[in-house]
């Protein structure tokens, strides 16, 4: 298998303990405290994103008469187990923070 599935399937590890608080949450079951602790939630999303940005985007710059001279380029072609992870984990991202929001700014 090459380098983007080996970061696909570590992001999807990664991503298991985000899945398990919204699911969890969206059924009204209370989920195991290890697995949901914020530590674990934060740096799993964060890594899965890292991990699986790198492998999809690549940026480029070069210096040319004192400016900066740059691009980025996205590959989608073959790398779109690796844009379903970044997906779910922005999905995931959004409905934890929306989450957040509705519960501690909610009218009294």
């Amino acid at each position: 298998m090459s380098g983007h599935i080996h970061r696909a399937l570590a992001g999807s590890v990664l991503l298991l303990p985000a899945c398990t608080l919204v699911v969890s949450g969206l059924l009204g079951r209370n989920p195991p405290p290890d697995l949901v602790h914020p530590l674990v939630l934060l740096v799993g999303l964060a890594a899965a994103l890292m991990l699986n940005i790198a492998a999809v985007v690549s940026a480029k710059g070069r210096w040319k008469d004192g400016s900066l001279l740059g691009g980025i380029a996205i590959q989608f072609e073959g790398r779109l187990l690796n844009l379903a992870i970044i997906a779910i984990a922005l999905l995931l991202v959004g409905t934890i923070a929306l989450y957040l929001v509705v519960e501690n700014f909610a009218p009294r």
